[in-house]
This record gives C-alpha cells, sequence and structure tokens, in this order.
C-alpha cells in the first residue's frame, strides 16, 4: 500500500459532488424493507432471518429504514448548510417526497384499492375515507386503509403501512431547520451537547415526549430521530470524522457485544448511521456503475407494501421468499416509472421554484461555507 492511498480521509474529504454510493445505499435499503416485509405480511415475522438471529431484537426493515433516516440526516444538514435559505430548502423537500408520495397514492386509490375492495364501485368511491386517504394519509394521524381492501389478510386493512415515516421524516426536516436557523446544527460541540441533552431527557420523560411525536407510539420512532440528527451531526463534524473500514466494523462489532446491555438501543441507531454513511463514501466500495441507473429507493419502499398486499390477498401467496421475489418482479418496474416520469422531472423543477422568491438566509456565512 502506497503512503497515499494509506491517508485517512474524512467525511469533509469525501463527501463533495455525485462520487457515492448513496443511491445503491438506499436502494439496499429499501430493498430489505420489502424483505422484512414479506415475512411480517404473511404472518411469519418471527422467521425472518434478523429476527432469529438477534433474538427478535431487530429486524431487517428496521434497518433498513434506519439507513434512510441515517442518510437522509446527513443530506439534509449538507442541503441546509449550502443553501442558506429556507424557501429553497423546503421547495426541495417538497420535490423530493410529494410527487412520488402522490402517484403511489394514486396507485393505491385508483388501481390496487378498487381492485381489491369488496365494496360495489360506487360505494368504494364515496366513502370518506376513500378520499381521505387520498389527499391526507400519511399525514394527522389518518390511518393508511381503504374501505373494503385487505381486510381478510394475514396484516389486515393495511393498504400502505410504510407511509408511515414519511410524517417522521418531515419533523425531522423541521426540527433540522430550526437548528440551522440557530446555527447550532453546523457546530458539531453544540449539536452534540443537545443531541446528549434530548438523549438524557427521553429517558425520565419518555412517555411525554412519545406523545408529542408523530406515530410516538412506535417503539422504534426515538431512534430513527436519533440517526437522522446522528447523520446531520457527523455532517456537521464532516472534517474530523475519518471514513474507515475497520471502524465500521469495529463499530459492528461493539454492537454485536453490547446486544444484551442496556446501551445496545442507543449504539444501534448512532452505530448503523456511521456504518453506512461509511459505505457510502468509502472510495474503495464506489459503485460507478449503479449511478446511471437512477435512484429507485423512493418508489420502492412506497409502493412495495401494497403490492405485496394485493398478491397476498389475490394469489394467496404465504411464503415469504416467494412473495419478495415476485413483489420486486412488479416493484421494480413501477419504481422506475415513478423515478422517470415523476421523481426525476419534478427535482429538475428546484432551481426554477426557488427563483420565484427571494432567498430568505439564515445562519452565519462563516459558518455554513463548506
Amino acid at each position: 500500500m502506497t503512503g497515499k492511498d494509506s491517508v485517512v480521509r474524512t467525511f469533509g474529504d469525501l463527501a463533495i459532488g455525485r462520487d457515492n454510493n448513496l443511491d445503491l445505499l438506499r436502494m439496499a435499503a429499501a430493498t430489505s424493507v420489502v424483505f422484512s416485509h414479506s415475512y411480517a405480511l404473511t404472518g411469519r415475522i418471527l422467521a425472518e432471518p434478523l429476527v432469529v438471529a438477534s433474538g427478535a431484537r431487530t429486524d431487517t426493515a428496521t434497518i433498513g429504514v434506519t439507513v434512510f433516516f441515517a442518510i437522509s440526516g446527513f443530506l439534509i444538514a449538507q442541503s441546509l448548510a449550502r443553501r442558506r435559505s429556507f424557501y429553497a430548502f423546503a421547495i426541495a423537500r417538497v420535490l423530493r417526497i410529494a410527487p412520488g408520495l402522490v402517484f403511489t397514492k394514486l396507485v393505491c386509490v385508483f388501481a390496487i384499492g378498487w381492485y381489491a375492495t369488496t365494496l360495489a364501485t360506487a360505494d368504494y368511491f364515496g366513502h370518506p375515507q376513500t378520499w381521505r386517504f387520498a389527499a391526507i394519509t400519511p399525514f394527522f394521524g389518518e390511518p393508511a386503509y381503504l374501505p373494503g381492501v385487505f381486510a381478510a389478510n394475514p396484516y389486515p386493512l393495511a393498504v400502505n403501512g410504510s407511509l408511515w415515516t414519511i410524517p417522521l421524516e418531515v419533523w425531522c426536516y423541521v426540527g433540522a431547520a430550526v437548528l440551522a436557523a440557530a446555527t447550532i446544527l453546523f457546530r458539531p460541540a453544540l449539536l452534540a451537547l443537545g443531541i446528549a441533552c434530548a438523549i438524557g431527557l427521553f429517558v425520565p420523560y419518555q412517555g411525554a415526549i412519545r406523545a408529542a411525536l408523530p406515530f410516538g407510539a412506535t417503539v422504534t420512532v426515538p431512534g430513527l430521530m436519533l440517526a437522522f440528527m446522528a447523520g446531520a451531526w457527523l455532517h456537521a463534524a464532516r472534517r474530523r470524522i475519518p471514513v474507515s473500514l475497520s471502524l465500521a466494523a469495529a463499530t459492528l462489532v461493539l454492537l454485536a457485544v453490547s446486544a444484551a446491555t442496556p446501551l445496545f438501543p442507543l449504539g444501534y441507531y448512532a452505530g448503523i448511521t456511521y456504518v453506512a454513511l461509511a459505505l457510502a463514501y468509502h472510495p474503495r466500495l464506489q459503485v460507478t456503475a449503479y449511478r446511471r441507473v437512477g435512484d429507485y429507493s423512493y418508489g420502492t419502499y412506497v409502493l412495495a407494501f401494497p403490492i405485496q398486499q394485493l398478491l397476498v390477498w389475490r394469489f394467496g401467496v404465504r411464503e415469504p421468499l416467494v412473495l419478495f421475489a415476485a413483489t420486486m418482479a412488479v416493484t421494480l418496474p413501477l419504481a422506475a416509472l415513478s423515478w422517470h416520469f415523476v421523481e426525476k422531472p419534478a427535482l429538475a423543477l428546484k432551481g426554477r421554484l426557488a427563483a420565484w422568491r427571494p432567498r430568505l438566509r439564515y445562519g452565519l456565512r462563516r459558518i455554513t461555507r463548506s
């Protein structure tokens, strides 16, 4: 190994431009969610391989969603540091989430739901829940079900259970913007102190804090928020934190060793965050060919669940691996359609829409400058 090859590089050195595995890693995360849901939606979640291997401490879906939040935290902090405009930031976030979500809900309501409902067509489209799903699910606590759809499935009623993470993601965006306005998001020491204080308050006041969070009763909500903020902290401290495969491996070993200790939940979300971002940016791991494919991860994530439920309902699929393979075969073309004809064209509008209004700057240029 040459001296140049052995130089330790930081996230600040590597997290520039598009030379990364983020799209590939997000696609792997989405696929892991589909894999785990193939067990849950056939009533066999306890047989999911990682559930068995970990003694029911985790599953592949939780890891996949944690990876999504970890990457999101890093990229959102990066976006806020570069833009210094709340309006431009909000436009970018809306264009990233809303078009794909709208496409998915149209598929759920007008294709899958209409086909699978036990109601007559007029009753289905005349039911208020059909239009509540179309208009506001998954926000404001609106349940992700449609009238007369999938009631007899092993995992009954839920049409698109994956959507619950979207309001939590938006909540994290808002929190990151508030921290950016106070410049805390760009100060590693202050941000670390804030995260530590939040963890310290959560322990004695867990019930009250969960009640204030979207889907707070869900066990993983605080952990996903921690992964988001850990990702944001890695960006704030990017010039000091090495991108090291050895450190990533040591992190995984520590997680395995601490699995039976009270520290495991904290280390789990923070550890996965570092490992995921190290895999995304380490120069030896770059898969350049995948960057030409497109980012099908969001479409895969939001479309797979209703397709899985449809396959279980229509064909009686009860074997998880069969359901996984069939779901990916159906979902990937739809995800590609969503990316190329909905999501990507929407993202192309960012510059034009952001230019409609003057920038509302925040923070201090000397702090946010990369």
